[in-house]
């Protein structure tokens, strides 16, 4: 049977009823949410939270503000980018119309407590083994593969626990010599 028009009018009578009442503000489905990180980028960095299961860094925010100062210098301006809520990504320029799909040249793992963490990006075979020999931190090569959404490729680890670190002529002629190479090879 057909529908009569009375039911057809109580549809648009309901239709109209419904367009007519505010709806209730949808909420952000949780995947769709903005994470703190993402809404103070860089800013985040510098706080003490998002360390696992509430540790606390045995290194000082004082030295992520150093470090990213030297790098500064390198690149010429401030070239950071926030890659995630744990690290942070230094590119080879700060220019704004360079390529944003180009990989950093060095990442810096933020939200691990026991260290800073520096990720020198790229083939280390244009470093001289004798610099390298030479750091006083920690530094190991690695490949990284993928990992934490980083890009493939080899890479030498430094582990940073104080400002003072950064004071090392030899760590600055690394990160100087690591920089050169990596701008050529960007070209």
């Amino acid at each position: 049977a057909k529908p009569t028009k009375s039911v057809k009018a109580k549809e648009s009578q309901s239709e109209q009823v419904q367009r007519a009442t505010p709806s209730a503000p949808k909420k952000p489905s949780p995947t769709h949410q903005l994470q703190p990180w993402k809404v103070i980028g860089k800013k985040w960095h510098l706080l003490p939270k998002g360390f696992p299961e509430g540790a606390k860094p045995i290194w000082s925010f004082d030295l992520l503000e150093a470090l990213l100062q030297e790098l500064d210098k390198i690149v010429g301006g401030d070239s950071t980018e926030c890659i995630s809520e744990k690290s942070l990504g230094v590119h080879l320029s700060h220019s704004k119309s360079d390529d944003d799909s180009m990989q950093p040249w060095v990442i810096i793992e933020t939200k691990n407590p026991s260290a800073l963490k520096v990720l020198l990006l790229g083939e280390m075979t244009h470093l001289d083994a004798e610099l390298i020999a030479k750091q006083k931190v920690p530094c190991r090569m690695a490949d990284r593969h993928e990992e934490n959404g980083y890009p493939e490729c080899p890479l030498l680890e430094l582990e940073l626990v104080d400002a003072k670190q950064l004071r090392s002529r030899y760590l600055k002629s690394l990160f100087r010599a690591h920089f050169a190479a990596r701008q050529k090879t960007a070209k």
